[in-house]
């Protein structure tokens, strides 16, 4: 493709980047094979003294492991910044984090290994992360996975928008791989980078520059001129856009603003193994080189390949074959239609005028090869193709790095409970009611798996959270160290440097992030995990949102789980016990309260406003309420009780009033006449108020020949469309009832309704002796007509 020609001012900027003959800039977009091969032979026929590459400076220390023999790809640059800790919940301690990342086909990767090869000096030279936070928004920024490489200033901008549309291509991705991964299969660096470099600078001018991008490129142009000025020859490893910003930069050395003048934040940096896939999901999420499965696969190819077409129809080869094997399993895919799908890629790639590439492989895998209905992203078709495109390569960092201070802790706790620190898994039961050690372990591994680091499965047990099992004793795990627990404990570094610690803040970033329905659920999770020193913050949290809050739902969920975690206080909170119950109380006040004025509650309510009134119940029932508690409970179930709008909660209210003697048998029956009355304003009220009543008070309904007898009454009163609308309403209430208590109440019906039946008498008078032998007589000459032998005797 040949670009448009540059207007004159922007002629005259590409001509600068080739003016100092000591530094040659070289604009890569991350993660791309094509630029990564360019790259190796510019250096080596550059030879520069230094290489400078895009990357953050304070992982420089990590250069020598970045490169170590034991280092395989994928790996990532772990940095994270930490301001000042702080143990309020109001305010608590800002924690971001980034990554960058590190493939084989990573131009920064392949930069950093030619450096070691040819004995030159690399350096990072981008702005420490912790400073780059000044310039965004770091409330989005807050825990959310990062990357330091994205390229959405060069897919976005206006231009490049419109070089897509004339292509006609579906993206910039397409885009790209179509004018700078497939169009070159000889390395002639000098035209490869001289194209980026105008098509960075046509991007740039119709692109809005940030404040951010403009203190990275400040920082970088300082780091270059320092090496400048020593007379070092360098060469610029960064990303295409930054390029010309930073030379006009060094061209105007004045307007630099030196790096010393920078804020000191207190960031960290450590080197981890990452994962294809994981790579994959973080490009698409942040615009970079999609389907990394697929490049992983050319550049292992093309590696042992001198030419790059050949590399290209091998991919295609053996992705068609990977992805037989995989879609067979499920489907009658054949050789046959693979064959096909090459020779469907290789069309389509004569059609678009260009060597295959991924996106003609990823058409003719679809269309060959899926046979199921293509609009179903769900399908396990597309789940597979999506695996195969990402690929599923782990890495794999020295094992003489300087240990983090979470996984010192984590090793000394493990040593401590005799857990396991190799790959070997092993059956934990932990008797979580009886042994101390065991509580604490169970806590260790509470707080594991809160942070996500993959050690404990949790297999059987008492659930809190959920409130399931909650009968069991004993917890179950499955433990099992691997290197996935070591890289996911680095990155919780930045929650702290303890695993109490780091669980801890990982509560109140959490807390903070919840809907509000979700802070007493939090509350378990914090219990489970003891952290009894510093849950008072939280309950006083969580006690502010209960004062606060008005949503009737978000009261009943919360009044569930505290009402779980006071049941299992002796065993989550031995030492909060008075604090659990002073919210629960204030839960059901408020509860309480708001039922009072709530005349109205949409239907999706009921069924949880039900399981609250039943939970208070139950603590009246055990002495749990106070005096006032009592008699507020007792009040607003009245007031329900008369809410015929929302029969089923109104016949709750009656039953627990009913049970609890605050009604007597004459008081309920009023309650049911009234309901029944309102027949006319809607025929399922009477059918949902004998289901609440009988959700709670089965035995005072069954047991009640006055209550049976009304309801026979108020029956009776129905017409029969009435009652065919009706019934299905009735018949969803009696389901309520076990079979014994249907069988109970169909005897008590049934003793109420049998005839009277008077007892024969044994004394025949003579009339009937009389007439029963004239009838013998007639049936006897009746027979003979017949002949049919009528026996006298009988």
């Amino acid at each position: 493709m040949e670009l448009p020609p540059l207007p004159k001012e922007q002629k005259a900027i590409l001509e600068n980047l080739y003016r100092n003959e000591n530094l040659l800039f070289v604009p890569i977009r991350h993660h791309s094979p094509q630029c990564a091969m360019q790259l190796k032979h510019a250096i080596a026929d550059f030879r520069p003294d230094v290489l400078l590459i895009e990357g953050p400076s304070e992982a420089n220390h990590l250069i020598n492991a970045l490169v170590d023999e034991q280092t395989k790809p994928p790996i990532a640059l772990y940095i994270y910044s930490e301001h000042s800790a702080s143990q309020r919940l109001e305010q608590p301690s800002l924690r971001h984090r980034c990554y960058a990342p590190f493939v084989d086909f990573s131009p920064e990767w392949q930069a950093l290994k030619m450096a070691r090869q040819l004995g030159i000096a690399a350096q990072f030279i981008d702005l420490p992360y912790a400073q780059q936070l000044h310039f965004c928004d770091r409330q989005n920024q807050l825990d959310k996975e990062t990357s330091m490489q994205h390229d959405a200033s060069l897919a976005t901008a206006d231009a490049m928008e419109r070089l897509v549309q004339q292509s006609e291509c579906r993206d910039f991705n397409q885009w790209w791989d179509r004018y700078f991964e497939s169009a070159y299969i000889e390395p002639n660096w000098q035209s490869y980078f001289m194209q980026l470099h105008m098509l960075c600078i046509l991007v740039r001018n119709s692109a809005t520059v940030t404040s951010q991008c403009i203190a990275r490129e400040q920082f970088m142009a300082a780091k270059i001129n320092s090496y400048l000025e020593q007379g070092k020859r360098c060469l610029v490893v960064c990303g295409g856009f930054h390029c010309s910003g930073i030379n006009q930069l060094l061209l105007n050395p004045e307007d630099i603003i030196s790096e010393t003048n920078s804020v000191n934040n207190n960031s960290h940096a450590h080197l981890i193994s990452y994962s294809l896939n994981r790579l994959d999901q973080l490009n698409l999420y942040q615009a970079g080189m999609p389907n990394v499965g697929y490049y992983q696969k050319f550049w292992q190819i093309a590696s042992q390949k001198s030419h790059a077409q050949s590399a290209q129809q091998a991919t295609l080869t053996q992705m068609m074959a990977q992805a037989v094997n995989q879609f067979q399993k499920r489907s009658t895919v054949s050789t046959a239609d693979a064959i096909e799908a090459v020779a469907m890629a290789n069309r389509l790639a004569a059609l678009r005028g260009q060597h295959v590439g991924r996106v003609e492989v990823k058409d003719a895998i679809v269309s060959c090869l899926i046979k199921e209905p293509k609009e179903n992203p769900e399908s396990v078709f597309e789940q597979q193709l999506v695996e195969l495109f990402s690929g599923n390569k782990k890495g794999s960092i020295p094992s003489n790095l300087p240990i983090a201070p979470l996984v010192s802790d984590f090793k000394a706790q493990c040593q401590h409970y005799k857990l396991p620190i190799t790959g070997a898994q092993i059956e934990k039961t932990l008797d979580i009611y009886k042994s101390e050690r065991h509580r604490e372990i169970s806590q260790l591994l509470h707080k594991l798996r809160f942070l996500n680091i993959p050690y404990g499965q949790f297999i059987a047990g008492p659930q809190f959270v959920s409130g399931h099992d909650l009968y069991r004793v004993r917890e179950i795990w499955h433990i099992k160290w691997s290197p996935d627990t070591h890289a996911n404990l680095i990155e919780c570094c930045h929650y702290g440097d303890s695993l109490h610690d780091a669980a801890f803040s990982a509560v109140q970033h959490q807390l903070h992030g919840l809907n509000r329905d979700g802070h007493v659920n939090l509350l378990i999770s914090a219990l489970c995990m003891g952290l009894h020193q510093t849950i008072t913050p939280i309950i006083e949290r969580v006690e502010s949102w209960l004062n606060n809050t008005h949503n009737i739902a978000e009261l009943c969920t919360s009044l569930r789980f505290l009402n779980r975690a006071y049941r299992c206080y002796r065993l989550l909170s031995p030492n909060h016990e008075n604090s659990i119950k002073n919210l629960l109380y204030v839960n059901i006040e408020r509860l309480l309260n708001k039922l009072s004025w709530s005349f109205m509650l949409p239907e999706e309510l009921i069924d949880s406003l039900m399981e609250a009134l039943k939970t208070i119940n139950s603590l009246s029932q055990q002495n749990t309420l106070n005096t006032e508690q009592e008699k507020l409970f007792c009040d607003t179930l009245d007031s329900l009780s008369e809410q015929l709008h929302i029969s089923k909660i109104a016949g709750l209210a009656t039953g627990i009033l009913t049970l609890n003697k605050t009604y007597d048998t004459n008081t309920t029956s009023a309650k049911f006449s009234a309901c029944f009355a309102n027949i006319n304003l809607e025929l399922a009220q009477p059918g949902l108020f004998v289901a609440g009543f009988l959700s709670i008070a089965r035995a005072q309904l069954i047991q009640s020949s006055q209550l049976i007898s009304l309801l026979e009454k108020l029956f009776m009163s129905w017409s029969e469309d009435e009652f065919i609308v009706g019934l299905p309403y009735l018949r969803h209430a009696f389901c309520e009832l076990t079979p014994r208590e249907i069988k109970q109440l169909a005897n008590t019906v049934n003793n109420k309704h049998a005839p009277i039946i008077e007892s024969p008498s044994n004394s025949v008078s003579t009339t009937e002796l009389t007439y029963a032998r004239q009838l013998k007589q007639d049936v006897s000459i009746a027979f003979d007509a017949w002949q049919l032998g009528f026996n006298n005797n009988e």
